[in-house]
């Protein structure tokens, strides 16, 4: 397994993820584990509270990850192997839609006949 672990540019290790996936799989899947800060017991119920009546805040529950540019290299090693790992098993994991062949001829610019 290779595995890619990137700490936030804020310097806060709560603030990180690896990246992981498996060269000998056939599969060109990246698995992303994100790490999520440890809140306090009364926070939790309090959000756990709210989960059960239905509470959602309109901008929904985010953090943020800042990239420092040092790490373009471990990002690229990532994407790298998304760009060049085996694709076969793609093409039976593709939906195939009705309308599939038109909808390509109306994104290249083509007329339907």
């Amino acid at each position: 397994m290779e595995r890619e672990l990137f700490i936030c540019n804020c310097e806060n290790t709560e603030h990180q993820i690896v990246f992981s996936w498996f060269e000998d799989d056939d599969v060109a899947n990246v698995y992303a584990t994100i790490h999520l800060c440890k809140k306090s017991f009364w926070t939790r119920l309090k959000y756990g509270i709210k989960y059960i009546f239905g509470y959602q805040c309109k901008y929904g529950a985010f953090d943020e990850f800042i990239f420092n540019p040092n790490d373009a290299r471990k990002l690229e090693k990532v994407v790298r192997w998304l760009k060049n790992a085996p694709t076969e098993w793609l093409v039976n994991q593709m939906p195939v839609f009705p309308n599939s062949e038109k909808i390509g001829k109306d994104l290249e610019g083509g007329k339907d006949e």
